[in-house]
């Protein structure tokens, strides 16, 4: 009897010391190896009330879409971004630590009328981050959007 409950014992921590090394294996955020991004989230029920961030890497260039609040879909600037930016947007996904959110998939459904997000992020290799709430935001969420606002509408500001 003795002799099953150490066996029990040392399951259990195998089992947590693997499930600790799968879980540390964590997704870092390089933005050169960066496919596309799409980060949006609303601000009201009103037409046109959200915030939409796109980014893609094609022919050796980002071209980043932007379509601030109340701005209709068909009038999003389109436009090649510099490599300074991209470097900004990737200090912001590994300073505040976004590979964290993937999964994050949560919905506070006492709410009828409130704001949600959406993150999209794929990889060269394959790999991607995908996190989605409805007024339920990861952790560092304000951080995060604050800043990417920052970039994106400076480089909206000085293109119109």
């Amino acid at each position: 009897m003795k002799n099953t409950y150490i066996y029990l014992v040392v399951l259990i921590i195998v089992v947590l010391f693997i499930f600790c090394l799968f879980k540390s294996k964590k997704k870092t955020v390089k933005i050169s190896e960066l496919k596309n991004m799409h980060f949006g989230y609303s601000t009201s029920t009103m037409m046109n009330a959200y915030v939409s961030y796109d980014l893609k890497y094609e022919n050796d260039q980002y071209i980043a879409t932007i379509k601030p609040n109340l701005v209709a879909e068909e009038d999003a600037l389109v436009v090649e971004i510099t490599e300074k930016d991209v470097k900004m947007i990737e200090e912001i996904f590994k300073n505040y630590e976004v590979s964290n959110w993937d999964g994050f998939n949560k919905s506070d459904k006492n709410v009828l009328d409130g704001n949600d997000f959406s993150l999209s992020v794929g990889f060269v290799n394959g790999d991607s981050i995908s996190a989605s709430g409805y007024m339920m935001y990861p952790k560092n969420y304000a951080d995060v959007r604050n800043r990417l606002d920052e970039i994106f509408m400076n480089i909206y500001r000085n293109q119109k």
